[in-house]
């Protein structure tokens, strides 16, 4: 039997025949009349040669064959109603859908612990999956799906991809508390003579840095290069490095460790933190979820200049 000729509809007439065991009550279910049913099933006994369902004295029974194709039919129409409903439901009490999330482990930092028992809260079938790589890759990973949202400063994901700005952040000097040099503020020349921890790619301080020092850049004193910030406050607790993160990672481990956060020395434009997606999944219903809870989560968080909360995009 070739699929390309078959008609999809006589599988909704066989499933209800099988379900009601009557051609009227079936019929209503589909919004048939009984002569359009009859003509469906007798078009189904011609495909099958055989008489599917016959009639007894307690309804419309099906035969041997009918009993065989019962449950593959109805599988394949759950499993075609399920791929018409993609996109237009998802109750993410009951959704077992895992997202992947792509960032710094420093922005994971910030944003997992409160974003983690949010959604375990809302959605607990739900699971993510966070991933780095370099920053030249986010642009291929969001195209190929490998990864749902992108979460940081993105410039190169400025154009061609859809976004929303959550807040604005600051570079800041870290220190543990009792450097002997440095104390409740630093100054340019405290900040060229300390050694200094700087963060390489995928994070973009140190690029950041460079460009605000421009040739005095080279003259800093660079003892530590780390790929990842997680070691950074554990290393400064115990030494008298220095180290420049954006502002919320800083405050997470002055948190923790004996540390203090520091406004630097020169001026530096805001971060402009975002989430960034590609063009496939923007009405997709678990995606636009997924997106709507970080903003309800991340937005109300800073202020606008004028004091009032920005406004939550739908």
């Amino acid at each position: 039997m070739n699929l390309n000729t078959f008609d999809l509809n006589l599988l909704l007439v066989f499933e209800a025949l099988l379900r009601e065991g009557n051609m009227t009550a079936a019929g209503v279910e589909l919004g048939l009349t009984q002569p359009a049913m009859s003509r469906a099933l007798q078009r189904l006994r011609v495909l099958y040669n055989d008489p599917l369902f016959v009639r007894t004295t307690r309804g419309m029974k099906p035969t041997a064959l009918a009993q065989l194709m019962a449950q593959a039919v109805t599988d394949a129409i759950k499993a075609i109603q399920a791929a018409l409903d993609l996109n237009h439901s998802f109750d993410p009490a009951t959704s077992t859908r895992s997202f992947h999330l792509v960032m710094t482990d420093g922005a994971a930092l910030f944003y997992l612990p409160r974003l983690f028992p949010h959604l375990k809260q809302a959605a607990p079938g739900v699971t993510i999956q966070i991933l780095q790589m370099p920053r030249d890759q986010y642009r291929e990973a969001l195209e190929a799906g490998t990864a749902d949202l992108a979460l940081g400063q993105l410039p190169h994901l400025q154009s061609n991809y859809q976004q929303q700005h959550l807040f604005d952040d600051q570079l800041v000097c870290l220190v543990r508390k009792g450097h002997p040099d440095i104390g409740k503020t630093i100054t340019m020349a405290q900040f060229m003579a300390a050694e200094h921890i700087i963060l390489s790619a995928p994070s973009r301080t140190d690029e950041l840095i460079k460009r605000a020092l421009g040739k005095n850049a080279a003259q800093r004193r660079v003892a530590l290069t780390l790929p990842y910030y997680l070691v950074v406050p554990a290393t400064l607790s115990s030494c008298d490095l220095i180290a420049v993160v954006p502002r919320h990672v800083g405050l997470v481990f002055a948190d923790t460790w004996n540390l203090r956060t520091l406004a630097l020395p020169f001026k530096l434009p805001p971060m402009r933190l975002s989430q960034f997606w590609h063009a496939r999944s923007h009405k997709d219903v678990g995606h636009q979820w997924l997106r709507r809870s970080i903003a309800q989560l991340f937005m109300e968080l800073p202020k606008t200049k004028s004091g009032v909360a920005r406004k939550i995009a739908g």
